[in-house]
């Protein structure tokens, strides 16, 4: 990932700015595809009894099903089904935001990139334990196990409840993804296993 280009520039502080107004309590965001495997359904089912509002970003054939269930839960949170969102609103919500929920419930979420985007972001993020590389990336931020309501809520009300902690996770996760993740360490690495493959240096 390019870490430089998610830096927020004035119009996406303005924007950010805007949107924590308008929602004036913790926002909890999810970004992606709405397919089964995602998981949002167990963010629904974790997230209404807190005092939050979620902001899910996307589209897909699941979306009518998720909007339906989360018209059924009783508890304070307010959700927010914004449908595809342009690069820049999508800067300004991941700023706004005091985390990015991952709730994936299956293999087939190999690595998350969105997670990549929220780190780049500042942004902390909660995602669950898969086996696969989801949790690798996400070293910096917090990890739910699969399919578990109770954690994950547990999870989210900590990062809702103590803003320090959720900004030490936000950097820790940027200083990840600039090391880790950016587009020279990757080109490096790249390069370095081409040497490798082709006996440079033996």
């Amino acid at each position: 990932i390019d870490v430089d280009a998610w830096r927020p520039t004035e119009e996406v502080r303005r924007r950010a700015d805007v949107i924590r107004q308008r929602i004036g309590r913790p926002i909890v965001l999810f970004a992606g595809r709405h397919v089964p495997y995602k998981g949002v359904a167990v963010l629904i089912e974790a997230a209404a009894p807190l005092d939050v509002t979620v902001v899910i970003v996307g589209n897909g054939p699941m979306r009518s099903s998720w909007e339906e269930l989360s018209r059924h839960q009783t508890g304070p949170a307010i959700f927010s089904f914004t449908g595809e969102t342009d690069h820049l609103e999508l800067r300004a919500l991941l700023l706004a935001s005091d985390m990015l929920v991952l709730p994936s419930v299956t293999r087939a979420e190999a690595f998350g990139y969105v997670q990549l985007e929220a780190m780049a972001s500042g942004t902390p993020v909660i995602s669950t334990a898969l086996p696969t590389g989801v949790p690798w990336v996400n070293e910096a931020g917090l990890v739910v196990p699969v399919n578990d309501v109770p954690a994950l809520r547990a999870a989210i009300a900590r990062l809702a409840a103590d803003p320090a902690l959720a900004s030490r996770l936000g950097e820790l996760g940027q200083a990840r993804a600039r090391a880790a993740f950016s587009m020279s360490t990757m080109g490096d690495r790249l390069v370095a296993v081409c040497q490798e493959l082709a006996g440079v240096g033996r």
